[in-house]
């Protein structure tokens, strides 16, 4: 950014907002007598071509990036200043309005991959630009690219994810990215319709034509009316048959 002095206060006055991210060559205003100065405060003799804008003396130009060099001339030679490499760098900011002010969150199924990405465009700056992500606010090894992707999703991959961007002249965090996860899953289970008090063992198989391989699954007490029960083991496997037996 851009800052100056105040002589009154000897404090720093910020002028990012008002200059922008840029370059200024600044030449100091000398003063003295008739003799040996000018008008403006500028040497005799001296050329003040290149510091002349509609007849005012320039103490402040705006370049951009390259190498840059002083030549001061009068009557009786000229001196040239060493050579000033100028380069500037902007902070990256987020242009994108998703990326500060909320991005939509994301459902991963376990043992899934999430993926997730800058786009070109989301923010603007200088480069080159390095990428930092986060999992609630905890830095995430080796994920140092604008695009991260992580297999195997687990429920301690839930969570909020951020990305900052940086470069030469400073950084810039996104807001979070609410990220959990989710399984579809089928089960089976039983209707029963009964008195309330009756107890029940309810038993499973998964071959009908073996009768005798019959598995106990629970014993229940019957709340009564009709009710539902699931079978929360039998996710994944690709059949079975149930039955409810009443038992003193």
């Amino acid at each position: 950014g851009f800052q100056t002095i105040d002589e009154e206060s000897s404090g720093n006055i910020d002028l990012t907002a008002i200059l922008g991210y840029k370059a200024y060559l600044v030449v100091d205003q000398m003063h003295g007598g008739a003799s040996s100065f000018g008008p403006a405060g500028v040497p005799a003799g001296a050329s003040i071509t290149e510091l002349v804008e509609n007849g005012q003396l320039l103490l402040m130009v705006e370049v951009d990036n390259g190498n840059y060099h002083l030549v001061i001339t009068n009557a009786s030679g000229s001196v040239t200043s060493a050579v000033a490499a100028v380069n500037i760098a902007t902070p990256p900011a987020f242009g994108a309005t998703l990326f500060r002010t909320g991005l939509p969150g994301a459902t991963v199924s376990s043992g899934g991959t999430l993926t997730l990405n800058v786009p070109v465009g989301a923010f603007v700056g200088s480069g080159p630009f390095s990428y930092q992500w986060f999992l609630n606010n905890v830095a995430i090894t080796g994920a140092n690219s604008s695009t991260l992707a992580l297999s195997g999703f687990t429920s301690a991959s839930a969570g909020n994810y951020t990305v900052r961007v940086s470069n030469a002249a400073g950084k810039v965090t996104s807001v979070a990215v609410p990220i959990s996860t989710a399984d579809i899953a089928f089960f089976g289970g039983i209707t029963l319709d009964g008195p309330a008090g009756a107890k029940y063992r309810f038993e499973y198989l998964a071959d009908i034509s073996n009768a005798n391989s019959w598995t106990t699954l629970t014993n229940i007490v019957h709340s009564g009316g009709r009710q539902f029960y699931i079978d929360t083991t039998s996710s994944g496997t690709q059949r079975r048959f149930f039955r409810a037996v009443p038992t003193p």
